[in-house]
């Protein structure tokens, strides 16, 4: 990627604002998918955050292992998917996480569709798990009964 491109996507993740980070390796011991608020990208195409310390004790877990950012927001109609390679230097209660970006793709969402489908599901789910009580207003779980 030039460094151009590296701007450009480093631009539109931070307008994006949220990702997920998730472990690709294949080791036993994994660092857990984590919710991160992205932060600033330089030239290279490396970004650096730190989470929240998982685990007390943190010996058994590769401190170099592929992975990739699924970086979205709801209000936007894209999102982006980064895949690369992630340090992690363990700190007292923090864990510092380095991702340098290989290879990203962008994504576009069609709200249309999407909405459809979401309003086709949540009828779904209101017509086989909630019922109204004729007595009073609270909610049911169970079958509606079909007539």
């Amino acid at each position: 990627m030039t460094n151009k491109d590296i701007r450009f996507l480093g631009n539109k993740m931070e307008q994006l604002r949220t990702a997920l980070f998730v472990n690709d390796s294949m080791a036993l011991q994994k660092f857990p998918v984590s919710l991160i608020r992205m932060v600033k990208m330089d030239n290279a195409g490396n970004m650096v955050f730190s989470l929240a310390r998982p685990y007390e004790d943190m010996n058994g877990f590769d401190r170099k292992f592929p992975a990739h950012l699924h970086v979205y927001n709801k209000n936007r109609d894209y999102y982006i998917e980064a895949a690369g390679n992630a340090s992690i230097i363990v700190k007292d209660l923090e864990v510092l996480v380095s991702f340098h970006i290989l290879k990203a793709q962008s994504f576009h969402i069609r709200r249309r569709a999407v909405k459809k489908l979401l309003a086709g599901v949540y009828k779904l789910m209101d017509h086989l798990f909630m019922r109204r009580a004729p007595e009073d207003d609270r909610i049911y779980l169970g079958v509606n009964p079909v007539i």
